[in-house]
C-alpha cells in the first residue's frame, strides 16, 4: 500500500484541526461595531465643535478666556460621548460566561468564548458519543424530546 496523505492532511486530521483550532467567527455586531464607532466619533466631533463655538460666543470673547479652556471643555465633551471601555466590556462578558460554564455545576470547557453567544440560537443538538475521529460521518439513531418547564 502507498500512503497518499499523513497527519493533518487526512480527513481525520482536518476534523481534529477544526476541533482544536476553530475557524474565526464574525458576528453581525462585530461588523457593525466599526460603523457605530464611526458615527459616534462624527457625533462627538460635531458636539465638540458646537460646544467650543457656543462657549466662545457666550463667554470667552467677553471675559477674554484662553482658548485652552474651550479646548479642554470640548475634549471632555468628546470623551463623554465615546464609550472608552466598550471593547473591554464586550470581551469581559464572553470571558466571564466561559468562566461561569467552567466553574459551575456543568463543568463545561469552552475553547472559543465568542461562540457562547451562539448557544442561545441552538434549536436542535445532535450528539455522537463515539466514532467522531474514527468515522467520517454522523449516524442518526433517534430523538429524545425534552419538555421545558
Amino acid at each position: 500500500a502507498v500512503a497518499t496523505h499523513t497527519g493533518v492532511y487526512t480527513q481525520k486530521g482536518q476534523l481534529l484541526l477544526l476541533i482544536l483550532y476553530p475557524p474565526k467567527l464574525l458576528f453581525k455586531y462585530d461588523e457593525q461595531l466599526v460603523v457605530v464607532f464611526t458615527l459616534l466619533i462624527g457625533y462627538a466631533l460635531f458636539v465638540m465643535s458646537a460646544t467650543m463655538k457656543i462657549q466662545y460666543t457666550l463667554y470667552a470673547a467677553d471675559q477674554k478666556l484662553p482658548l485652552t479652556a474651550m479646548w479642554a471643555s470640548g475634549v471632555f465633551t468628546c470623551s463623554s460621548v465615546l464609550p472608552t471601555m466598550l471593547h473591554v466590556v464586550l470581551s469581559v462578558g464572553s470571558v466571564m460566561a466561559a468562566q461561569r460554564l467552567k466553574t459551575g455545576t456543568s463543568c463545561v470547557f469552552c475553547a472559543s468564548p465568542k461562540r457562547i453567544a451562539l448557544g442561545g440560537k441552538v434549536r436542535v443538538a445532535c450528539f455522537d458519543k463515539t466514532g467522531t475521529l474514527t468515522e467520517s460521518s454522523l449516524h442518526f439513531f433517534g430523538v429524545h424530546c425534552v419538555r421545558s418547564g
